[in-house]
């Protein structure tokens, strides 16, 4: 009964229960982080919603480190670079757009000339391109020439914020508006999904309500001159700010009126009282949802996975980000050792019987491999076996064999410290804690990834 309770206490260390020890995740050095088309798409949908959510450097800079990467494949690369090109105007930033539009209508994508849709999609992408690279106002005749309907909407999107930042209001909201009544549709992967394109549209409605709101409370800032009216006229600007979350010059002029009227240490006192309460309330949604996904796919032995989500969380406060890095190392941990258990059976295999956690033993040892699960070279025809269904024990026989006594001691120490981690989610105390001791020993990167542990594991 002990043992079993004392399982139960460190499951719930490993997999998010109790209160984490602060430290600091340090992802793993490469030259340059390469990610697989999944990971690329889960990030997508990051920068996606960083952009909803009036984040616009931000989401800009992380489309532009997707338009980078190797796996982004054309016309994927040449939507990265739209939607780049949007948070950028969005952000102010013309001059960067229009340089990464004018590097897209200069080597542009041509696709296969003898797909009909894939021309008119090249087509797009070189006009679209000219036209938010070229200068001076964009007419709003020009919605005309696109489908309402399909992809070619966006264009209108950008149109619009290219000419709000020209302070052409009544121009671009035109072409806001006709995105925002457009049905504009696409393939997920290229915009988003079907909420976030509803969003999209709902955000490109708000520009006009947002410059009123804009030009009331700095009016109010101009027109006090008693303490009691500046005060009002902060508070009134503060409350504000929220409602014109898409204009990102007019709400970079407001927070300065209202630093300078309201009184640099007074202002600066509220926005941040503001702002950290707004944050601490986001944290204590999204952390706790995390992390009982985590939970869930952690016990399915989705390990990969359960560390993509975690490292894709954006969460406001440090308090909540702490907690984040203490359960984002605990997740590669646990993903480390079962990519190093994948290459060493792929590799090397194994002949013993492979136990379940129901059922006989299967025999024959193993054949191969993958994140899914494994294969047993059973007669007349290989069983496949999901990871999740392989009893623990099996799974801690095969990562030892794995462990020879002439192992090099850093390559040992590295193998120990994750069969250590691996013993711990499943319960294992004893040998979690010898592995992680003796990894500590060995190498001491692991000395202090010992005290982050849960103390009933070290």
């Amino acid at each position: 009964m002990a043992a079993g309770l004392a399982g139960v206490a460190l499951i719930c260390g490993l997999a998010g229960c109790g209160k984490p020890k602060p430290m600091k995740f340090v992802p793993p050095v490469a030259p340059e982080e390469q990610l697989s088309l999944r990971e690329i798409g889960v990030r997508h949908g990051v920068a996606t919603d960083l952009l909803l959510a009036g984040k616009f450097a931000d989401a800009a800079d992380r489309f532009g480190r997707l338009r980078r990467q190797k796996q982004s494949g054309e016309p994927y690369r040449s939507w990265l670079t739209v939607q780049e090109a949007l948070a950028l105007v969005l952000a102010g930033k013309d001059a960067e757009a229009t340089t990464l539009m004018k590097g897209l209508s200069e080597h542009p994508w041509k696709g296969n000339e003898s797909v009909p849709s894939e021309g008119r999609l090249s087509k797009f992408f070189v006009m679209l391109s000219e036209t938010v690279a070229g200068d001076g106002l964009v007419s709003p005749e020009v919605s005309k020439d696109y489908d309402k309907e399909s992809y070619e909407a966006i264009a209108l999107f950008l149109y619009g914020a290219k000419n709000w930042n020209l302070g052409k209001y009544e121009e671009s909201t035109a072409l806001l508006l006709e995105f925002a009544d457009s049905r504009v549709n696409a393939p997920k992967q290229w915009l988003g999904s079907e909420e976030q394109l509803k969003k999209l549209r709902q955000m490109a409605g708000q520009f006009e309500s947002g410059l009123e709101e804009y030009k009331r409370a700095s009016a109010k800032i101009e027109a006090a001159s008693e303490p009691e009216e500046k005060k009002a006229a902060v508070e009134y600007a503060v409350a504000a700010l929220p409602k014109m979350r898409v204009l990102g010059k007019q709400t970079a002029a407001l927070k300065e009126q209202i630093i300078k009227v309201g009184g640099e240490a007074t202002l600066a006192l509220e926005l941040k009282a503001r702002e950290a309460t707004e944050n601490e309330a986001f944290d204590a949604e999204a952390l706790p949802a995390a992390l009982a996904k985590r939970g869930e796919l952690l016990a399915q032995l989705r390990f990969r996975e359960a560390f993509e989500l975690m490292k894709s969380l954006e969460l406001r406060t440090e308090t909540a980000r702490e907690q984040q890095d203490v359960f984002l190392a605990r997740t590669q941990w646990l993903d480390t050792f079962k990519s190093n258990l994948i290459e060493d059976l792929t590799a090397k295999g194994y002949a013993d019987p492979v136990k379940l956690k129901k059922g006989a033993p299967l025999e024959g040892g193993v054949a191969k491999c993958n994140e899914q699960g494994l294969q047993i070279k059973t007669k007349p025809e290989p069983t496949p076996v999901a990871w999740v269904n392989v009893a623990p024990e099996t799974i801690f026989a095969m990562a030892q064999s794995f462990i020879p006594e002439d192992l090099p001691p850093l390559l040992s120490a590295h193998r120990k410290w994750h069969l250590g981690i691996y013993s711990g989610f499943t319960g294992n105390v004893s040998e979690c804690k010898k592995l992680t001791a003796e990894a500590a020993k060995m190498n001491e990167v692991f000395t202090e990834a010992l005290l982050s542990l849960p103390s009933e594991m070290r």
